[in-house]
């Protein structure tokens, strides 16, 4: 089974300078119009759209928001942990420090979607810090997201990983978008231009013939598993190299915490240690919210299984005192004989 991993684990320290990008005045009626237009243009299918505040003690972006905005906002704290998914996020805090803190709560929430599109608001924002916050962003692979700084400029930041071959690991630079209300560049375009044209994926395979084989450990035959194929069929078409490591055992399996903490093999794809894990899981809730999985090649069965107590082994006396213990079978053989003796008796 291919694993596509969606989200990693993120623990990074942020600083702050004292450059601030724009003017920040005191009204903020350019950026509430900034901001309204985005959600009304780019956020209008799909669910609706989080207002993740990291500023709880400044609702003066939210009062504007509510009075204007056509797309429905559900309010939430970075902690909030809710039953549904989101198509967009909008993120507001006051400085970049307050964002990585707040954003690795928002990375613990089962629902938490990277594919989403993603607009952030840092009222405080420097010029050096754009790198930090786009490194932030990409080890969590976010690629549609636009960084607005928080003044009556709002001017706007996005970045391409995909761009000049990048490979969805790495950036040249930081796109600076101009003025929010100026500008008619498209804020969310595909950003998946060259693909992975070119890319090597690291994929890592445990020896479970016939889906995965390990070269090393086959003397004879085909060194190649059905899985391995699968993947093959799938990169060459598309200039993808393939480079395989083998290094764990399929037997062990994952399991993932309430918190989005992640035990076991697929741990490789949060630490970023591989891009594909290829194996064999039960596809549970916790897994099917972190991870995406490629099936369908070979035959799946769904099914309802009671798993019940494994009884206790009985010694062989106690199964012969068992079968000649008293009870209803025998009571009723006993009656039916001595009715039978009777002269009258059914017959």
């Amino acid at each position: 089974m291919l694993v596509r991993v969606l989200f990693a684990a993120l623990f990074l320290n942020c600083k702050c300078a004292n450059i601030t990008i724009g003017r920040n005045q005191r009204g903020h009626q350019n950026l509430i119009k900034c901001i309204t237009s985005t959600i009304k243009e780019y956020f209008t299918t799909g669910s609706s759209v989080a207002y993740v505040d990291m500023n709880p003690d400044d609702d003066e972006l939210l009062r504007g928001l509510h009075s204007t905005a056509t797309v429905p906002l559900v309010l939430r704290l970075p902690t909030a942990r809710l039953p549904v998914s989101n198509s967009g996020y909008l993120i507001t805090a006051r400085t970049v420090e307050a964002f990585c803190n707040g954003f690795k709560d928002m990375l613990r929430d089962f629902k938490w979607n990277p594919s989403a599109r993603i607009l952030i608001v840092i009222k405080s924002l420097k010029q050096f810090e754009l790198k930090t916050i786009f490194d932030v962003l990409l080890k969590q692979h976010v690629i549609n997201v636009v960084v607005v700084n928080g003044t009556d400029d709002a001017l706007l930041y996005t970045y391409n990983p995909f761009d000049h071959y990048g490979c969805g690991r790495n950036y040249k630079h930081v796109e600076a978008l101009g003025p929010c209300l100026q500008t008619d560049t498209n804020l969310f375009p595909n950003k998946l231009v060259t693909g992975l044209r070119n890319c090597t994926l690291r994929a890592s395979v445990p020896h479970r013939p016939p889906f995965a084989i390990n070269p090393a450990r086959v003397k004879k035959g085909t060194k190649m598993g059905a899985e391995q194929y699968a993947l093959q069929l799938i990169t060459e078409p598309e200039e993808i190299k393939v480079k395989y490591t083998y290094d764990f055992d399929f037997e062990t399996y994952t399991t993932i915490t309430p918190d989005s903490e992640i035990d076991g093999p697929l741990d490789k794809l949060n630490k970023g240690e591989a891009d594909v894990m290829f194996g064999s899981a039960m596809v549970v809730l916790s897994r099917i919210e972190a991870f995406t999985f490629i099936t369908g090649y070979l035959d799946v069965n769904d099914e309802i299984l009671f798993l019940v107590k494994r009884s206790e082994n009985v010694p062989a006396w106690k199964v012969l005192y068992l079968v000649f213990q008293p009870s209803f079978s025998w009571i009723s053989l006993n009656i039916r004989f001595l009715l039978a003796d009777q002269p009258n008796g059914p017959k």
